[in-house]
């Protein structure tokens, strides 16, 4: 009895392990249909991926943070904000769910709680283009220029030739009153 018992547990397990290498194999077949998509700017069948993987059940950060990206792209704000959170909760530790939703946040006019994910994304990851640029954008709402001059040139100094890290330190210039450094 205990045999059986044994063996139809083992068997069982043996299924379970064929279906997660099943699931497994699905996930990446759709993930990189996604990024393939992606690549070819095609938004909606990109968009049918990830729907088809949330459905399935997997939970991804990259799933999640991506089709939030779409959502923000396509003005579905409150769903991008409701996949950003869903990362963080079951990722904490993934910086640009941080940064993307801080960004969101910032364009709802809710800069303090904006400024708080995008810092925490700073924190997960230092080196995070993204993070001081949203910051920096932040900082500039609240009007501290001089903390947004820190992350608009942290972001220059992680990538030199962004325009948008070039902008906005000339608009914290701008605020400052320094015009001659704006110009520059």
């Amino acid at each position: 009895m205990k045999d059986s018992k044994g063996f139809g547990a083992k068997k069982n397990h043996k299924k379970k392990d064929k279906f997660s290498k099943a699931s497994q194999t699905s996930f990446k077949l759709l993930i990189n249909e996604a990024l393939k998509q992606h690549s070819l700017g095609n938004l909606k069948e990109e968009e049918k991926c990830y729907q088809l993987l949330l459905e399935r059940g997997f939970s991804d950060p990259r799933v999640l943070i991506n089709y939030g990206n779409i959502c923000l792209q396509t003005g579905r704000i409150n769903q991008a904000k409701d996949l950003y959170e869903k990362s963080i909760e079951l990722y904490p530790n993934i910086a640009l769910a941080y940064s993307n939703l801080g960004i969101i946040l910032k364009d709802l006019g809710e800069f303090k709680a904006a400024y708080s994910f995008v810092h925490k994304a700073r924190e997960i990851q230092p080196d995070l283009f993204n993070a001081y640029l949203n910051e920096s954008s932040i900082l500039i709402q609240l009007g501290d220029l001089k903390a947004a001059e820190f992350s608009a040139k942290k972001a220059i100094e992680l990538i030199f030739n962004s325009p948008q890290a070039h902008l906005n330190l000339g608009l914290v210039f701008k605020a400052q009153g320094n015009l001659e450094a704006a110009e520059e």
